[in-house]
């Protein structure tokens, strides 16, 4: 028998012949000794060789560890940066306690969560993608539905909530892929339909849907708004997740005594096959931009570009005071219903911008995105130079949007393919707003209402809270001349 010394010898200078790093943020492990045995080379590999966390391992150093973070609701993986779990929509805890979402209690308790939730049939079946995630864009695109071959197009890729987009190569929503789709399952495991397509724009399409099983609410229509998962249909989500539900909505209605407000209700949404990504609304009518398509030189009657506005202002109040900005509005994403005559809806967030998170104003800084951003001939100066759009962004593309409903024609519309020119001309009228409404009105005599309007959302300053009551004020004389009231019946 040998000496336990010796014994001991040979067993410390006995080394793995390779070492697992799961996922490159786990502790390498060695392999069991029986497996050593196995596969032991003849040469020990080079350091080149060993993957990244081994290699540093090999140096005397250990392994980095990146922050993982589990959802206490669903159990889910999510990125440390998210503040909504994309698959469940529950908020997840703040970033200081994100180290507790690492430990092994942790750990557990997402396990069982994630195991009572399958028990009891919540949530939405999913596959999940090894490194998807849902801002950023995996190494390879995941198959399309019904085997339909997918093409590529220049899409952009999230650096962060709103922020612009850099060209990639993609998937491309297909119509044609998209009619072979029977039912999409949301995350409460309801079935919908998709009827004829709506619109199309910002990357996404908006058809009529309806629920697989109509014995649940029988030829009722909604709206069902469907995205690339990586697309920016996930701001969209987020915005209705954090600031516009549907009690809060009602909350800031019974407050003001409003009849109204031009916010949808997002009824729900969900993910299908971990490569669209889709959300439910009522039926919310048609667009306003297909209602100046019908109408002589593409005009509104000032009557109801009044009525419109009063109601818009309503909306954008409400966004503003829960921290974001709309970020692209234009009659593409503005809805009227024939069958409530009243009824406004401002939709379409794919742009929505958190500008002021946790109370505090995000600086006014130059190129920080891409320019140009948006619907080129409404959006405001902010955005045309890169920087983040503001609550003036809104309420000045809101003024240009007013402009060319009542007199077709704003001083860049020909110009449009030249954003440059574009946002000089912009600049030229920003401090003269009396110019503008000459250009734009022609021989017709402008609005008195809406020039003050103008004049003043264009001396917002950036972080400059706007006077939503002293803009509608403005508006008053306006519809006491038509003898209106301002939540009355829109006349088209």
């Amino acid at each position: 028998m040998e000496p336990a010394e010796s014994s001991r010898t040979r067993r410390s200078g006995r080394t793995p012949a390779r070492a697992q790093c799961r996922g490159g943020a786990g502790v390498a492990r060695a392999a069991p000794p029986s497996a050593v045995a196995a596969t032991l080379p003849e040469r020990a590999p080079q350091p080149e060789t060993l993957p990244p966390c081994s290699r540093k391992m090999a140096a005397g150093g250990t392994p980095e560890r990146r922050p993982v973070r589990f959802c206490p609701e669903c159990g889910e993986e999510v990125k440390p940066t998210f503040t909504f779990c994309p698959y469940c929509g529950d908020a997840l805890p703040r970033r200081d306690d994100m180290g507790s979402q690492s430990s092994p209690q942790a750990l557990g308790a997402a396990g069982e969560a994630s195991r009572k939730r399958e028990a009891q049939g919540q949530g939405v079946q999913r596959k999940r993608v090894k490194g998807a995630s849902p801002c950023t864009s995996p190494p390879t695109s995941p198959p399309g539905p019904q085997g339909v071959t997918a093409t590529t197009s220049p899409l952009g890729k999230a650096k962060g909530r709103g922020s612009p987009q850099k060209p990639r190569s993609a998937k491309v929503l297909s119509l044609e892929a998209l009619r072979a789709v029977e039912v999409l399952t949301d995350k409460d495991r309801r079935s919908w339909r998709l009827g004829k397509l709506v619109t199309s724009g910002e990357g996404a399409m908006l058809f009529e849907a309806f629920l697989a099983s109509d014995s649940v609410l029988p030829n009722q229509r909604f709206f069902l708004k469907l995205d690339l998962k990586n697309g920016r249909l996930f701001h969209e989500q987020n915005f209705f997740q954090r600031a516009a539900k549907g009690k809060a909505v009602d909350r800031w209605k019974k407050a003001r005594s409003l009849p109204f407000l031009a916010i949808p209700a997002c009824i729900t949404f969900g993910l299908y096959q971990d490569t669209f990504r889709f959300l439910v609304f009522p039926c919310l009518g048609r667009s306003l931009q297909s209602v100046l398509d019908e109408r002589p030189g593409k005009l509104l009657a000032e009557l109801t570009v009044f009525h419109l506005l009063f109601r818009l202002v309503d909306a954008l109040e409400f966004i503003h005071e829960n921290e974001y900005v709309h970020g692209n509005i234009s009659a593409e994403n503005i809805f009227v219903n024939p069958d409530t005559p009243g009824q406004v809806t401002l939709a379409g967030y794919s742009f929505v911008f958190r500008y002021c998170p946790e109370g505090k104003h995000v600086p006014c800084v130059e190129k920080k995105r891409d320019p140009h951003q948006g619907t080129l001939e409404f959006i405001s100066l902010d955005l045309h130079r890169g920087a983040d759009p503001s609550r003036r962004s809104d309420l000045q593309a809101l003024g240009y949007c007013l402009l060319k409903w009542l007199y077709g024609i704003l001083p860049w519309t020909g110009q449009l393919s030249n954003a440059q020119e574009v946002m000089g001309q912009k600049e030229r009228f920003l401090s003269n707003v009396a110019e503008l409404m000459r250009w734009s009105c022609g021989q017709r005599k402008p609005s008195e209402a809406l020039k003050t309007f103008l004049k003043a959302v264009m001396e917002l300053q950036y972080e400059e809270k706007p006077d939503y009551r002293m803009l509608q004020t403005a508006l008053a004389p306006a519809l006491e001349q038509y003898h209106l009231m301002p939540y009355g019946p829109i006349s088209f």
